[in-house]
């Protein structure tokens, strides 16, 4: 699998949580985010799932751009498993 993030930029009103990243990751199965609280990790994943939409940037997953318009979005995340570390995450919805 390849990930390649292209100058990203994700910011909550003038809060910037990550700024300016680059980088270019080949991991056979499992990728392992490490960092301190505050990082942006949580961030990065939710990006990755199509569940918040980069500031700025382009995020690649094997080759192919991440989308950002949302009829694309909802064909993108039918092909992603997200399971949250919070149960409460979405308090708006119900099952």
């Amino acid at each position: 699998m390849n990930l390649e993030l292209r100058k990203v930029n994700k910011q909550f009103g003038e809060h910037r949580v990550i700024q300016d990243v680059s980088a270019s990751i080949e991991f056979p199965h499992v990728l392992c985010l490490i960092g301190p609280s505050g990082g942006g990790k949580s961030t990065l994943l939710r990006m990755l799932a199509g569940l918040t939409l980069v500031s700025s940037g382009e995020i690649h997953l094997n080759g192919v751009q991440i989308p950002t318009k949302e009829d694309e979005l909802r064909e993108y995340r039918k092909k992603i498993g997200t399971v949250f570390q919070a149960y409460n995450l979405f308090p708006h919805l119900s099952a």
